[in-house]
């Protein structure tokens, strides 16, 4: 037995090596396996194509598996391993902090590039330090007050908090 790929219905199409009523050189074999498909399946889904089925049977004789080839695509260009190794040792090396766009510019790299590379490749995130207006002695009060009568009134509701909305907003 196996699982069509993207699917939730199982699919009898294999057992034991062998097609479904041994029917492995017939060509009317997938459509035998979609009408059972349809038949054994638990929800009411559409039978898969004909054609679905023969590629997955013909994959399964010559794999032993139905699962899907690696899939070709681009090689990495840019951000190879020396790429990655050289920034680095940049952001190591240097005392000060670097702008993204600096940095490219010594590595010769584009700017997104070298986000990625910070981003992906050596997990750094991007930190902006927030300046606050400094709390006065009258405002710690007044949260200290706040505090404790919150507390004492959560001690006689317990449940109040599912019934209150936090924000983060001001």
């Amino acid at each position: 037995m196996f699982y069509i790929p993207g699917k939730t219905c199982r699919c009898d199409v294999i057992q034991n090596g062998s097609t479904t009523n041994d029917r492995a050189e017939n060509s009317n074999c997938g459509m035998v396996s979609a009408n059972k498909f349809e038949c054994h399946s638990p929800a009411p889904v559409q039978k898969p194509a004909r054609n679905v089925v023969k590629t997955l049977v013909e994959q399964f004789r010559a794999t032993g598996n139905v699962t899907d080839k690696k899939r070709g695509g681009s090689k990495p260009r840019v951000r190879t391993p020396d790429t990655v190794g050289k920034i680095r040792a940049s952001v190591a090396s240097s005392p000060t902090r670097k702008s993204v766009r600096q940095l490219a510019a010594e590595n010769d790299v584009s700017p997104s590039t070298a986000r990625r590379i910070l981003r992906n490749d050596l997990r750094m995130h991007p930190y902006k330090i927030h300046v606050f207006h400094s709390l006065t002695s009258l405002c710690r009060e007044k949260r200290t007050s706040f505090a404790e009568e919150f507390g004492d009134h959560l001690q006689q509701k317990p449940h109040i908090l599912e019934h209150i909305w936090f924000s983060d907003e001001a």
